[in-house]
C-alpha cells in the first residue's frame, strides 16, 4: 500500500517508514525482519524510525490500523449504496475484492498467530476494529441482532476467515489445480452470498417498528 503524500515533512517520513515495513515484513516475514532492513528501505535512519515507533511490534500494529481503517472506509461507503438488508444486496464482490488488496496483510497476521506459543492477537485486533464499526453501520441502517454474541463469532467464522483464506491461496490453488480464476471467483462469490444470506436471515433482524 502506498500511503499518500503530505505537505508535512515529518509525517512524509512516518508514512515512508510505514511503507517500507509492509514491503520488508512481507518478503522477509515478521521474525525475519530487521528495523535497519525498514530504515534502510525508508531511507531515515533508525533513530528517527525509534521517534515514530518502539519496534516492529507497534510498527506492525500501526499497519494494521491503516489497513482496518482503510477497510472500513471503503465497505462504509459500499452499505450506503447497497443496504445490508436491502434485496440482500451484500456486495460480496466488492468486500472481496477488498480482501484480495489487502491478502499480504493478512497473510502476515495469521502466520504470526499460528506460531506455536505466540501471544499475538493481531488478527482479533483486526476483527474487534470491524466489528465495532460495523456495528455503528448496523444503527445507522436499523438493523439488530438477535444475540450479538452468536453474530460475532457468525461473521468471524464463516465470513471473515474464508475470505481471508480464499484471498490469500487464490493464486496458488488456481495454479496447482489448473483452475479458471474467473470461474473459481464467481463460483466462491456464489457461495458467500449464501452464507450471507443465512447468516443475516438467521441471527439478525429488522428493526421492531417495521
Amino acid at each position: 500500500m502506498d500511503y499518500k503524500e503530505s505537505g508535512n515533512e515529518n509525517q512524509n517520513a512516518k508514512e515512508r517508514i510505514l511503507t517500507a515495513a509492509e514491503k520488508v515484513f512481507a518478503e522477509k516475514g515478521f521474525d525475519g525482519a530487521r528495523v535497519d532492513d525498514i530504515s534502510n528501505r525508508a531511507g531515515v535512519n533508525k533513530a528517527l524510525l525509534y521517534y515514530y515507533f518502539s519496534g516492529k511490534q507497534d510498527l506492525f500494529e500501526e499497519l494494521i490500523k491503516v489497513h482496518i481503517e482503510d477497510i472500513i472506509k471503503s465497505r462504509y461507503g459500499m452499505l450506503l449504496e447497497k443496504p445490508l438488508l436491502n434485496d440482500k444486496a451484500l456486495s460480496i464482490s466488492e468486500t472481496f475484492d477488498m480482501f484480495k488488496d489487502k491478502k499480504e496483510i493478512l497473510r502476515m497476521t495469521l502466520m504470526e498467530m499460528m506460531k506455536s506459543g505466540s501471544n499475538d492477537h493481531f488478527l482479533f485486533k483486526l476483527f474487534d476494529y470491524m466489528f465495532n464499526d460495523i456495528k455503528g453501520i448496523w444503527d445507522q441502517i436499523d438493523y439488530k441482532p438477535v444475540d450479538e454474541k452468536k453474530m460475532w463469532l457468525s461473521v468471524f467464522f464463516f465470513v471473515m476467515l474464508p475470505l481471508s483464506a480464499y484471498a490469500i491461496f487464490e493464486d496458488k490453488m488456481v495454479d496447482f489445480y489448473d483452475l479458471d480464476k474467473d470461474e473459481t471467483e464467481e463460483y466462491f462469490n456464489g457461495m458467500m452470498e449464501n452464507v450471507y444470506r443465512t447468516l443475516f436471515d438467521n441471527v439478525g433482524t429488522r428493526s421492531s417498528a417495521e
